[in-house]
């Protein structure tokens, strides 16, 4: 346990150290680059987690899951979609549908839903989304200055 507080408090304190842009990346800037993407995945997965709570959802195997389809879905979308557009907000609309589909999708799964689950709309699925896209963003946006 203490271990884990310890690491959790380092990596925040280099978090908050860091300067890098999450929408271009530089082989000078890795580490902080991997820094702020990092924490802005785990930040946005940890609030869609938190707020699908209230269905009914699995904690540990739907926050894994979200980190992974986040990340997948940054690496293999979102930065191809900002070389071919410099536009970021279509990107992130794009981004916020994508995640509500992820949302939705995982919901489904029976490995995913707790005892008390209840069916999550669409609409909640791209609210939970958005809401969690938009931390996602200020994070980012904090970083760069």
């Amino acid at each position: 346990m203490k271990r884990g507080v310890i690491i959790g408090v380092v990596s925040l304190c280099l978090v908050g150290s860091t300067y890098a842009n999450p929408v271009t990346f530089h082989p000078v800037d890795v580490v902080p680059y991997a820094l702020i993407v990092g924490s802005a995945v785990v930040v946005e997965a940890g609030i869609a987690t938190l707020l699908l709570l209230f269905w009914g959802t699995e904690t540990k195997p739907l926050y894994a899951a979200l980190i992974a389809g986040n990340l997948a879905i940054y690496l293999v979308v979102f930065l191809p979609l900002l070389d071919n557009t410099s536009n970021v907000w279509f990107a992130e609309g794009v981004i916020v549908g994508l995640d509500g589909l992820l949302i939705k999708i995982l919901t489904l799964f029976d490995v995913f839903q707790d005892d008390t689950f209840r069916p999550l709309r669409w609409r909640y699925a791209f609210l939970i989304a958005t809401v969690s896209n938009v931390v996602s963003y200020c994070i980012g946006l904090a970083a760069t200055g």
